[in-house]
């Protein structure tokens, strides 16, 4: 198949033989077996996008911390290291006024990621808008999934509340998006970002922490099943660090983040009561952090701070694009 490997590489030189009966003379017939290390005819044995040579001999990747990892894959079996197909990263960070948290997945495979319940999202490296559907996904392509609602500022805080009429910035629905928060900081720096006048520009999600973990199949289908099923926008009942801490919890374990509703009841889950509480008399309000701390981006990402091995996520790294 000139991929690089021989065939007795491929194929193991240890045989075992096998009694398979007899023949019409009354002779014993016997069989002698080979394990397949990698198939022979093909140059990608399992079809995960990496060839057998590259799994067979380990490579070297990229993590989504930026440092450089060492892996072995299974020609025969999808993924790498015993079946992982990826890593996935939580990240929440600080910028604006209320923050953001989201999720990044950095695929090892060629694979097909289901977001047909999701709200919208944009293409890969095009960052055209795209329609909820069966996303295919290329070997180390990195997506981004979030849960999105309006601008958090006063005069959004009507639609925020509102599970099925807020609408995110640039008149997105509310809702499960992919590639959102690639596509916004790609238009940032498109519409903002003068070499001559670096000093000046400001990052979307630049002051974050994150942490990653390997997943196999089944779990990275686990994490978009809850954004399948989250596709919804409230801000005290599913914002974004809501959607991302339970997405994450489904993999590794329901107590991982703690993310709790707003107040000791549900009495704020009243429209009528928080805003009255946020504006009490015109001219006076209450900063978003010191209400929701306990469901914002903020108090996720001090969780994400706690774990050693946390991060800087940097996504001008992933998207390719030069500060100077």
């Amino acid at each position: 198949d000139d991929d690089g490997l021989y065939d007795n590489v491929e194929i193991s030189k240890d045989g075992w033989c096998s009694k398979e009966g007899t023949d019409h003379f009354g002779n014993t017939v016997w069989k002698r077996y080979y394990s397949m290390n990698s198939d022979p005819t093909k140059q990608d044995s399992d079809g995960d996008g990496l060839d057998d040579l590259k799994e067979t001999n380990g490579f070297y990747y990229e993590s989504i911390n930026g440092k450089q990892k060492h892996c072995v894959g299974d020609p025969i079996h999808k993924g790498i290291n015993g079946g992982y197909c990826g890593e996935l990263a939580i990240i929440s960070c600080t910028n604006g006024l209320g923050g953001h948290a989201f999720l990044v997945y950095h695929s090892f495979i060629d694979d097909t990621l289901d977001f047909r319940g999701f709200t919208k999202g944009y293409d890969y490296t095009t960052w055209l808008p795209s329609e909820p559907r069966l996303y295919e996904i290329k070997t180390f392509e990195y997506v981004a999934l979030g849960n999105a609602g309006n601008n958090a500022t006063a005069s959004s805080f009507h639609s925020q509340l509102s599970e099925f009429e807020s609408t995110g910035d640039d008149g997105d629905d509310a809702g499960a998006y992919f590639n959102r928060e690639f596509t916004h900081e790609k238009h940032n720096y498109d519409d903002n970002y003068d070499k001559n006048y670096p000093e000046e520009f400001k990052q979307e999600y630049d002051e974050n922490y994150a942490i990653s973990t390997l997943v196999k199949k089944k779990q990275i289908d686990s994490v978009i099943a809850v954004f399948n099923e989250n596709n919804w926008y409230n801000l005290t009942r599913n914002n974004c660090a809501h959607v991302a801490a339970k997405a994450w919890n489904s993999i590794m374990g329901e107590d991982y983040f703690t993310v709790k509703k707003l107040g000791s009841g549900d009495i704020l889950d009243s429209y009528d009561y928080f805003i009255s509480f946020l504006f009490p008399y015109p001219g006076i309000s209450i900063t978003l952090d010191k209400i929701i701390y306990e469901v914002s981006p903020e108090f996720l990402k001090n969780q994400i701070c706690k774990s050693p091995n946390r991060f800087v996520f940097d996504m001008y790294r992933i998207l390719g694009l030069e500060l100077v």
